[in-house]
């Protein structure tokens, strides 16, 4: 087995925006990340900041464990959402949570910001729709000390639970395929090699998201791509569940345009973080994820 590799993540936005998006753009918070007017008013503005070729939403990692029970304190400019305090002492309790598709989403945020992609791509935007991963989930419904300790004790149960939220995780993409999107990012980063150590990555790559990616490659359209996290992708590569294909290009492109340029011709990408904005690709290549 390679070893798996980290990747040093400096996209993150976890922290807020700073006050440009206030004073530049009139964004109003917590509205922007909770109204999908608002919403949509931010993802332009973001895109335009950045100079970005892509609108992407949501602006946080909280969205899923919200929308199965967590309490989130939503921030402002300054200070994205954070969690407000745990409500799940166990992972027995997690397992006890309804299905996000059970959960009444008729005014909360996941229905607002998939109503901000629809009209997004009505104003013919390019949309790409954030999920996150079951470890990053868990940090949202309970302490993190508690999930450390089944990953030491009760791999099982961990995987187990990683399957339930995986299965919601699933029913998301399915609401962003319904919203029209472009493509999906996906993304576990508390799940990284760098926090959680060699074996565990290992386990997790193996006993969860190999399975969950094929479940994901067989219910979306293949017409939509999804980005991994370079940090989910190293781990695949490092386990050896999967291998790069190089897909030349004409010319040199930035990362997101590449992968809409090939758009419905790949599936997996993860060289890269989608949020990278003008990485160009000079050496026109664009890197495949294939599953083994």
């Amino acid at each position: 087995m390679e070893r798996i590799a980290d990747f040093k993540c400096g996209y993150d936005n976890a922290n807020g925006f700073g006050t440009w998006a206030g004073e530049e753009y009139g964004i109003l918070f917590p509205q922007a990340y909770k109204e999908a007017d608002m919403m949509r008013k931010l993802a332009l503005a973001v895109k335009e900041h950045e100079r970005a070729g892509i609108c992407y939403l949501p602006f946080c990692h909280t969205l899923e464990a919200e929308a199965l029970g967590g309490k989130i304190k939503l921030g402002d400019g300054l200070t994205g959402p954070r969690v407000e305090r745990a409500v799940c002492s166990s992972l027995e309790d997690v397992l006890e949570l309804p299905s996000i598709l059970l959960n009444d989403h008729k005014t909360d945020r996941l229905r607002e910001t998939m109503e901000a992609c629809k009209t997004l791509k009505e104003m013919g935007e390019s949309v790409v729709f954030l999920v996150s991963g079951p470890m990053t989930i868990l940090n949202g419904l309970m302490e993190s000390e508690v999930l450390f300790r089944a990953l030491r004790k009760t791999p099982e149960l961990v995987i187990q639970t990683f399957e339930k939220l995986g299965s919601d995780v699933l029913a998301v993409m399915k609401l962003a395929e319904a919203a029209e999107v472009d493509a999906i990012s996906y993304a576990d980063p508390s799940g990284g090699v760098n926090l959680v150590g060699p074996k565990i990555a290992e386990k997790i790559a193996r006993g969860f998201t190999m399975e969950f990616l094929k479940q994901a490659d067989e219910m979306l359209d293949k017409k939509i791509p999804i980005y991994l996290c370079p940090k989910t992708a190293f781990a695949l590569i490092g386990t050896e569940l999967a291998r790069w294909r190089d897909w030349q290009l004409e010319e040199a492109m930035e990362y997101s345009a590449a992968v809409e340029h090939l758009k419905g011709k790949i599936r997996f990408v993860g060289q890269d973080c989608v949020k990278h904005v003008g990485h160009r690709l000079e050496n026109r290549i664009l890197k495949e994820l294939v599953l083994r």
